[in-house]
């Protein structure tokens, strides 16, 4: 039976996270929220109402068809794709290295199991049948 020690794949279970990738989870997680999405929206109405209305003749930074408004997405999505591919590739090999680990550690169980039963099975052999004593068919219901 073998002691369960980290693998070099578990390795990223217990390793820490380097700057980056604390970063890059720090993003995806904001970015991939509910309040991101209001915040984002909220800030797109505003710059829309803004640049559209005619009450505010001198505000009208980016007019339509809002190609400023359309830089600035494309800017994000070009930082935030590849910071969301990171932070899910990482995942998929934690969680790949977190399921080999418990199948590691449940055919261990299984292997102390198998020599439980193994070393009782051996024990019945030393000790013989088992002899039911008068106390021990008290409590035994009887069949009809």
């Amino acid at each position: 039976m073998e002691c369960p020690h980290p693998t070099p794949d578990a390795t990223i279970l217990i390793t820490p996270d380097t700057r980056g990738e604390r970063i890059a989870d720090r993003v995806t997680s904001v970015m991939g929220s509910w309040r991101f999405i209001i915040w984002q929206t909220a800030v797109v109405a505003v710059w829309i109402t803004v640049n559209t209305l005619t009450l505010t003749n001198r505000w009208h930074i980016d007019v339509f068809p809002y190609i400023l408004l359309n830089l600035a997405f494309s800017t994000q999505a070009a930082y935030a794709s590849p910071l969301i591919l990171m932070a899910s590739n990482r995942q998929s090999q934690r969680d790949h290295a977190r399921d080999n680990q418990e199948a590691r550690e449940v055919d261990i169980l299984y292997q102390m199991n198998d020599e439980q039963l193994r070393l009782l099975q051996e024990i019945r052999q030393i000790i013989g049948p088992a002899t039911p004593t008068p106390d021990s068919t008290k409590d035994t219901p009887q069949r009809a």
